[in-house]
């Protein structure tokens, strides 16, 4: 396998070059092709700098359903009719269906033997204890060890110190593991700190403004220094220790407490962002390879305040791509809110809501991609096992949000099965809107390049996708890549008497195992009088590309897109070249 992971820095800057080589490739080769001239009887070439403006589309939403019977068995042969998709309540219109049965070892390619399976397993190196993290090493040390051969795992720690990319050799597994530290940052503030404000309770200080919350502050406040805030107070030992004057007012203390929180909420970030950067990069990679994909990830948890959207990204390209994210929370057994007797301190309360609240984000990866939490149990072995697959059938509904503003906000959402009882419906439970996109062209360019490399299949666009293997003048090798489209269900613009639209297709090859070989784009400009749109009605359009290969096996991807209509399809097709 190539090098992939490297380490959590240079891995964002791998994708983001392979991303724009792809499309470099793209672009030296876009033009239009004979057959579009020969239809319009118009100039279609593009240069290659020149980009068709395009409206931002509407993605669909997509949802990955696992419904389990009373035995916990994912449950087979469900249809599109039998499931019911809300959107803040309202009924949606399933337009997109499909079934992943991958997981199911019957299912194989072309029914024969199991699939690949890449496995990452992604130790949150940042966010876990010394005594924690032990644990779960020493024990995925064992577990790695026992993997079948048709899987391939890759070892990586959210600080980026520990990167191995996907292999078979169990001696590399060991050697990654036995390197894992915790790296978590040094904080100014500890177990011992007094007022000990919690990530959570900062959290309900600063951005939820909890009055509650800064009472409980500030009544630990009064317990560290043995007063209430008069200006005869003295407790000059503790307040030169701890920086704070008891002489202080109920507002200033107020400020001093905002203070604190806001500075724990700084520092909290920073491992934050490294965790959640590094996942959103190896749901990225992954979702190129071949096969099955698993994320496995391993944390304590963590709270995400100002990180929301960047999870949200994390949920709709797994889903997007079928990739499932288990996770493990490696605390183990614990008791919330657990707190020496001596220390009878206010802030118990939200040590608890605290402890709860940061495996949010492990149940709500688990949930919302269709995957398995494991929690409080000290079983790792067992958590290695659950987690280190997926769901035997998933099903993968799409829909397109009506009037949907571009406003940010977190739409709920909940699926249900019509009829069915003594079942559990497990799927996402929301997404964000998009947010206002002050450039519509990058985000189309985009948009295409994402839909390149998922897989997706998207009808929307009356495209369809033909593959004629071949051979050159000279005898090598070829294949030639055909976009057929149906022009009488293509939406056209008026324009000085004739009709307008824009046809963008990215054509993406890929070897046998999956990996990206070479792509080109076609832009075509289509000026069409009625008369010649008539003509041509019946025949449709040809938009062809044509790639110089080796003798082998090929899967290739079209994304097609207009410009008027705002529509999408993206279509796969194999091909064998002689």
């Amino acid at each position: 396998m190539g090098q992939r992971f490297l380490s959590a820095s240079v891995m964002a800057v791998v994708l983001i070059c392979a991303s724009s080589n792809a499309l470099a490739q793209t672009n030296k080769t876009q033009s239009s092709s004979a057959d579009a001239s020969a239809a319009t009887g118009q100039s279609t070439g593009a240069e290659p700098d020149q980009n068709p403006t395009f409206k931002v589309n509407v993605k669909l939403v997509p949802v990955r359903v696992v419904v389990r019977d009373q035995q916990g068995h994912a449950v087979e042969n469900l249809k599109k009719e039998d499931f019911q998709v809300f959107d803040k309540g309202k009924p949606q219109v399933i337009s997109q269906f499909a079934i992943d049965d991958s997981g199911n070892p019957k299912s194989g390619i072309g029914g024969s033997s199991a699939p690949r399976h890449y496995v990452a397993y992604v130790f949150d190196d940042e966010h876990l204890k010394f005594a924690n993290l032990a644990d779960v090493v020493d024990t995925a040390k064992r577990y790695l060890q026992m993997l079948p051969a048709s899987s391939e795992a890759a070892v990586l720690t959210t600080s980026g110190k520990t990167m191995l990319d996907f292999t078979t050799d169990r001696a590399k597994f060991d050697d990654a593991l036995s390197h894992i530290r915790s790296a978590g940052m040094p904080s100014t503030t500890d177990s011992n700190a007094c007022p000990d404000i919690s990530v959570y309770q900062a959290d309900m200080i600063v951005n939820k403004n909890d009055r509650m919350a800064m009472a409980a502050a500030i009544q630990d406040y009064t317990h560290c220094f043995g007063g209430a805030f008069s200006g005869n107070s003295s407790a000059s030992r503790a307040s030169a220790s701890q920086g704070f004057s008891m002489g202080k007012s109920s507002r200033n203390v107020e400020q001093t407490i905002r203070g604190i929180a806001q500075r724990i909420l700084m520092e909290s970030e920073v491992p934050g962002r490294q965790s959640v950067g590094l996942l959103e990069n190896v749901v990225k990679a992954m979702s190129h390879e071949p096969g099955q994909r698993t994320v496995v990830f391993i944390s304590p948890g963590f709270l995400l305040p100002e990180l929301q959207s960047s999870y949200d990204e994390i949920v709709e390209r797994a889903v997007r791509a079928q990739i499932v994210v288990n996770t493990i929370d490696a605390r183990g057994v614990y008791v919330p809110g657990f707190m020496d007797a001596s220390q009878s301190r206010s802030g118990n309360q939200y040590e608890t809501e605290s402890d709860l609240a940061v495996a949010d984000i492990l149940s709500g990866l688990a949930e919302d991609t269709g995957g398995v939490f494991v929690h409080g149990t000290n079983d790792f072995l067992d958590a290695f096992r659950r987690t280190s697959g997926t769901a035997e059938y998933a099903y993968v509904l799409g829909f397109a949000p009506q009037d949907l503003k571009n406003d940010g906000k977190f739409h709920p959402l909940r699926v249900t099965l019509k009829g069915k009882r003594n079942v559990t419906v497990q799927a996402r439970r929301g997404y964000f809107a998009p947010s206002k996109n002050d450039n519509p062209v990058e985000e189309a360019k985009s948009e295409l390049k994402d839909e390149l490399f998922s897989r997706e299949e998207l009808h929307d666009l009356p495209v369809e996708l033909r593959l004629e293997p071949g051979k050159t003048a000279e005898g090598h090798p070829q294949l030639k890549v055909l976009a057929h489209v149906d022009l009488k269900h293509l939406q056209f613009r008026k324009v000085d008497g004739q009709n307008h639209n824009v046809l963008t297709c990215d054509y993406g090859l890929f070897d046998e195992k999956g990996g990206y070989v070479q792509g080109t784009q076609k832009v075509i400009t289509l000026n069409l009088k009625d008369e010649s749109l008539e003509a041509h009605a019946d025949s449709g359009l040809d938009i062809d590309a044509t790639f110089d290969v080796k003798p082998g096996r090929y899967t290739v991807r079209l994304v097609a897109r207009d410009e008027e209509g705002q529509l999408t399809s993206a279509e796969t097709g194999t091909a064998i070249v002689p």
